[in-house]
């Protein structure tokens, strides 16, 4: 299937036009292929079709347009979080082939092939049809998209011109710039196109003519005169093309060539290389290019720089220049620099001034004319390098630095550690290919033990090559102990800890503090409000902090999709923080365990969720949700951490604070981890409510997860240990915990005894919000009992309740009960009433399982309802996704779902490998009930009814 933007909306499949006829439909099709393979979220796409002022149906509405897009288009749009994307292969849209077709063409130009950059440009223009989104129904787009788009239609017409033109083809191009020029008169870029295409036909009269019209146009128009560009082609015109400039002859002499060796092993770093020697190649003019390579100590900066500088040799006939402007013994001065750099370039040392300035004139006065190229490593600050830089455009300077070099021009280039397998391929390539080979899992461990980091590869390779008779495992062993590993990280002249040390050398005590305090919190990675409360630092004292320790490159930048600011250490430069800390008694990591829990439960109250202790929210966007997100990584360090130094209170209220926000998203994975870390601690310290209180969380994750029986020992031990502390409240949810997993596995009796035990407690606390997820659990009894009106009844009152309480997610989980019992009851249209708004809901507070399985509900519904080409895409996407999380349950019902509607739609006998497969899974999560529901729907299949 083929998707066009770059004029009319069109959708092509099997050469075939697909209609899509309805405008709003359109709009939402164009709004998804403009960020084809990403989530646009449910309110932008709103906006985009409805603007500032949507009805109060829209989000209702935008789900019904998905669902008839899905129609049309088949199983490409799906649902994510809170949004939607299309997933479409990217040659598929020629948005995205006309993109790729225009950086192409830049990568051949800094190639230096002009015909083929030309050709490629011409290619990608040709998929222009016409105005981009030009029958779409949507003012949003129209004021936004397709300004954009069409303005970068014409940044693409005025480089394929000046192509053409550095290529000679001014009489071809003639033509198509007349046109360009009279659908644009205020473009003084074709207009001064134009003058020259005519000027090098020998037109000059008509090119005079085309800066009169331009002109004429400009000022009566704008009232403004014609810009630099046009005058300036005006005066060529006038006095015919100027002399080339030529440069004075240089001094026969040796050209200087004083790089350092190249590396023989150099490693890695291929599109760098390519980079660098592109941004590097000589250019004409008064300025000379600089380019800067930036990097942590050890990342590989100077051999980086060593190995392109040798690769350009032939470009700079004229010399290769190279000095180290930091030293173990500090800064090298800039006088120092220029005198050495001017008696390689043959000026005696009896001429030279002592003034840096005047040693600056005549170093660039040396380079006039020359090509040069300038290498300056380990640069300390820019004010450092300014004196060193040439004046001519012939030469080039590349600088490596530690620190960002502030107030440097010219490009710079983030330099990162290596990847796993060219740090590998490194070890190999030192210590021979067959010994890294012979222990892959070994090597490994060992490359992530040297934290990628070129330095601490070379040393750890040196070491091994040394002592032939020792195994990769060996070292990688060695290197194990953090108190010991830079010890180990060092040989020869060689060592990781002195080059990290360096670094730390130019950092006042404030940032050498603070720089040891990050190291003592064990988390992947530092946000503002964490770093300002390890430091005891206002935060704007705090951004200064960090910002200075990212120059320095001893903090790495970590921020956030959203933006948000944070960093994180290097694991070599984390383990030489922590050797470096004085004062162990500084309660650092109490101000750290004490801001997690106060952040966590702050936001976690903001979260719907139903969580027993869950603070009543009425807001309806999940505004907690992307913190979670960004935050999870540093909770979960947080949590192990509280753990590890028997901190069981922080352990246990970070990770109950995360509880409902891992329920909402189904990361079952942290869910079990932190609350393992948090229950040992709080067992091996005493803290019986905390332990309580994980062992519910860990019930609650079983049942999540179909494992009934396993989830019953967890809520009867947390009964157990409440009953003692007097927790009335926490044992009548314990109780609610139970009874569902009674009613799961078919014990209504004992279901109902529960329940009514949880509702005497919440009765004596007076928890109105209890009683009503009392009155719905048993709501689910009446039903599986088959008691129509007391089910109905329980059920709209729990909705009444949950709304009057301002607990939306909970009033949500009622209406998607209330779909399923009018499912059950055969009543597709009631169960679509219900359903569609709790799917919306769930959508919208970012609750992903709870969403796919009210769309798994929908699916039946409308497969019920006769609309199987609705209720497939639904259905299949439901299975795939249950399968991937592991919620055995939840697939099962979808492959049941499914195989109804193969059954009742198709043949009986395509539904028995689906029914079968729901059969075995319903088996295998122990739920009597269901079982004997998919087996009569097999039974039904083999018969061929």
């Amino acid at each position: 299937m083929e998707f066009r933007l770059l004029g009319p909306l069109e959708v092509v499949a099997n050469n075939e036009i697909v209609r899509i006829p309805a405008a709003k439909h359109r709009a939402l099709l164009a709004a998804l292929l403009l960020r084809a393979n990403q989530v646009v979220p449910s309110t932008e796409l709103i906006t985009q079709l409805w603007g500032e002022n949507p009805p109060s149906s829209a989000r209702t509405t935008l789900q019904g347009y998905v669902l008839r897009l899905r129609r049309s288009l088949g199983p490409l749009i799906v649902t994510r979080n809170s949004g939607y994307l299309i997933e479409i292969d990217e040659e598929s849209l020629d948005l995205h082939r006309f993109e790729r077709l225009v950086e192409r063409s830049r990568t051949a130009e800094h190639n230096g092939e002009i015909a083929e950059a030309a050709e490629l440009l011409r290619s990608a223009l040709a998929l222009w049809r016409g105005p981009a989104l030009a029958d779409v129904g949507s003012d949003w787009m129209h004021r936004v998209e397709a300004p954009r788009l069409a303005e970068l239609r014409g940044r693409t017409l005025h480089r394929r011109a000046e192509l053409d033109l550095r290529l000679g083809r001014h009489a071809e191009v003639v033509g198509e710039l007349t046109v360009l020029v009279a659908e644009n008169p205020l473009d003084e870029g074709f207009s001064a196109q134009l003058m020259l295409a005519l000027h090098r036909c020998g037109r000059r009269a008509e090119a005079l003519e085309v800066y009169r019209q331009a002109r004429r146009m400009l000022v009566e128009e704008l009232g403004v005169e014609p810009g630099t560009q046009l005058r300036q082609r005006e005066q060529e015109v006038l006095r015919a093309d100027p002399e080339p400039v030529r440069r004075r002859p240089v001094e026969t002499q040796r050209a200087p060539h004083v790089l350092p060796p190249d590396i023989a092993d150099f490693i890695g770093r291929a599109e760098v290389v390519e980079s660098l020697r592109a941004a590097l190649s000589p250019a004409e003019g008064t300025c000379s290019k600089v380019v800067t390579v930036v990097g942590m100590a050890g990342v590989g900066k100077t051999a980086l720089a060593v190995h392109v500088a040798h690769s350009l040799r032939e470009q700079f006939p004229d010399g290769q220049l190279f000095a180290r402007l930091r030293t173990a013994s500090g800064p090298a001065s800039p006088a120092e620099v220029l005198g050495r750099f001017l008696r390689l370039l043959g000026m005696l040392g009896s001429h030279l001034p002592d003034d840096v300035e005047q040693l600056s004139e005549l170093f660039r006065d040396r380079l006039s004319g020359r090509r040069v190229l300038l290498v300056l490593d380990d640069a300390v600050d820019a004010a450092q390098v300014r004196p060193l830089l040439p004046g001519d455009g012939g030469c080039v300077v590349l600088v490596t630095g530690r620190n960002r070099l502030t107030g440097m021009t010219g490009r710079s280039v983030d330099l990162d550690v290596l990847t796993e397998e060219q740090a590998i391929e490194l070890l190999g390539e030192i210590t021979g290919v067959d010994r890294i080979s012979a222990e892959p899992e070994a090597a490994r461990v060992l490359v992530r033990r040297c934290g990628l980091l070129p330095l601490a590869l070379r040393i750890a390779a040196a070491r091994l090559r040394s002592r032939p008779q020792r195994t990769v495992s060996w070292l990688a062993e060695e290197l194990a102990d953090e108190r010991r590993r830079l010890d180990r990280l060092a040989t020869g002249d060689l060592a990781v800890r002195a080059s990290i040390g360096l670094s730390e050398q130019g950092l006042d005590s404030e940032r050498r503090r603070a720089l040891r305090l990050l190291s003592a919190v064990k988390v992947p990675h530092y946000p503002s409000w964490l770093s300002a409360a390890v430091l005891d630092r206002s935060p704007r004292e705090t951004e200064q902090i960090i910002d200075d320790l990212l120059d320095a490159q001893l903090l790495e930048d970590a921020r956030g999709a959203g933006g948000t600011a944070r960093v994180r250490f290097h694991e070599l430069v984390r383990i030489y923080a922590e050797e470096q800390r004085e004062d162990p008694r500084e309660p650092v990591l109490e101000r750290a365990l004490s801001a997690v829990v106060h952040a966590a439960e702050e936001v976690s109250d903001r979260l719907p969720s139903r969580a027993w202790n869950a603070g009543v929210t009425t807001e309806k966007p999940s505004v907690g949700l992307d913190w979670f997100t960004a935050e999870q990584p540093v909770l979960v360090g947080a949590v192990r951490q509280a753990a590890t130094v028997g901190d069981a209170e922080s352990a246990w209220r970070v990770t109950a604070a995360m509880t409902g926000y891992l329920d909402l998203r189904g990361d079952w994975d942290d869910w079990q981890r932190t609350h393992c870390w948090a229950l040992s601690v709080c067992r091996a310290t005493g803290d019986w409510y905390g332990a309580a209180r994980m062992s519910y969380g860990l019930g609650l994750l079983a049942a999540a997860r179909d494992r009934y029986p396993q989830a019953m020992r967890w809520f009867a031990r947390a009964l157990g240990t409440w009953r003692p502390l007097g927790a009335r409240t926490e044992q009548a949810y314990a109780w609610i915990g139970l009874g569902d997993n009674h009613h799961q596995l078919s014990d209504l009796r004992n279901a109902a005894r529960c329940f009514r035990r949880a509702a005497v407690m919440f009765e004596e606390t007076g928890d109105e919000r209890g009683l009503a997820w009392v009155r719905m659990s048993m709501a689910l009894v009446h039903r599986d009992r088959g008691e129509r009106e007391l089910t109905l009844e329980s059920l709209l009152r729990t909705i009444e309740d949950f709304d009057r309480l301002g607990d939306w997610y909970s009033a949500t989980e009622a209406r998607f009960f209330l779909a399923l019992t009018y499912n059950r009851w055969e009543e597709p249209e009631a169960a679509r009433r219900y359903a569609e708004p709790a799917l919306a809901a769930f959508a919208e507070m970012g609750a992903r399982l709870k969403e796919l399985r009210c769309q798994r509900l929908l699916g039946h519904v409308l497969s019920s309802s006769g609309d199987a080409a609705a209720a497939r895409p639904l259905l299949e996407e439901c299975v795939r996704t249950f399968r991937e999380q592991g919620d055995t349950f939840s697939e099962a019902i979808s492959l049941w779902s499914l195989g109804e509607l193969i059954r009742r739609h198709d043949r009986p006998a395509d539904a028995v490998e689906t029914l079968t497969k729901a059969c075995a899974l319903f088996t295998k999560a122990g739920v009597r009930t269901w079982r004997m529901r998919a087996a009569a729907s097999l039974d039904a299949a083999l018969r061929g009814v």
